[in-house]
């Protein structure tokens, strides 16, 4: 017998083309929205600042991925419309 190592695929990487909120768009007032709405949630516990940091964008890539099946840290217009924050 022999050990053999090999790379196995265990899911298809997939590309899916999504309306996003430019950076210029994302307001302190906006993400301050976004992470109040987060931690309505319980996804956001950090303090509420009006900055797109690393927890926040942690917590919008969780919300976007159980509610739009989409793994983005970046805020889509959908997923401001399903968290209430823009129409």
């Amino acid at each position: 017998f022999r050990t053999v190592e090999r790379n196995v695929q265990r899911q298809a990487a997939r590309q899916v083309w999504a309306p996003v909120i430019c950076d210029t768009d994302q307001t302190g007032e906006l993400i301050t929205q976004v992470q109040s709405a987060l931690a309505e949630r319980g996804l956001y516990t950090a303090r509420v600042d009006g900055v797109m940091g690393p927890q926040t964008r942690a917590a919008v890539q969780a919300f976007q991925f159980d509610q739009l099946d989409l793994r983005t840290p970046v805020l889509t217009v959908a997923g401001a419309q399903r968290l209430g924050v823009l129409n």
